[in-house]
C-alpha cells in the first residue's frame, strides 16, 4: 500500500486539474444559446387581428413562413395556420405581392414534398425488386 502523502497529493493534483476544468464546463454550459420561443399560431393571428400597419404584417408573415415550412400540411396545426392564412389575404393592408409571394412559397415547399414522397417511394419499389 502506498503512503498517506501519495494519497493526499493525488487527490491535490487531481483537484488542481479538475476543478478548473468543472467550472470552464459549467460556464459554458451556463453561456450556451437558450431555444427560442416561437410564438403560437394562435397569438399570431389574434396579432394580426390587431394590427394596421404593413410593417407588423410583413413581420408576421414572415413568421407564418418560417413555422409553415416546419410542418406537414396535414397536421391539425397546419389548418390553424390556413386559417391565419386567410386572414392575412383577408386584410386590406396586405399587399398583393405579399400573397402571391406567400402562395409561390407554399406551392413550392408542397412540391418539395411531392417529390420527397415519390423519391421514397422509387426506393421502397427498387428495394423490393432486388
Amino acid at each position: 500500500m502506498y503512503d498517506l502523502a501519495f494519497y493526499l497529493t493525488f487527490f491535490i493534483i487531481c483537484g488542481l486539474f479538475g476543478f478548473p476544468m468543472l467550472l470552464f464546463a459549467v460556464f459554458f454550459l451556463w453561456q450556451s444559446p437558450k431555444p427560442s420561443k416561437r410564438p403560437t399560431p394562435a397569438q399570431i393571428i389574434e396579432s394580426v387581428e390587431n394590427t394596421q400597419s404593413v410593417e407588423e404584417i410583413s413581420k408576421a408573415y414572415a413568421m407564418f413562413y418560417d413555422y409553415y415550412g416546419r410542418i406537414p400540411v396535414d397536421q391539425e396545426e397546419g389548418k390553424e395556420w390556413f386559417e391565419y392564412f386567410t386572414k392575412l389575404i383577408s386584410l386590406s393592408v396586405a399587399s398583393v405581392e405579399m400573397v402571391l409571394d406567400l402562395s409561390d412559397r407554399i406551392q413550392k415547399i408542397n412540391q418539395e414534398r411531392q417529390r420527397e414522397v415519390v423519391d421514397l417511394t422509387a426506393n421502397i419499389l427498387r428495394t423490393k425488386k432486388r
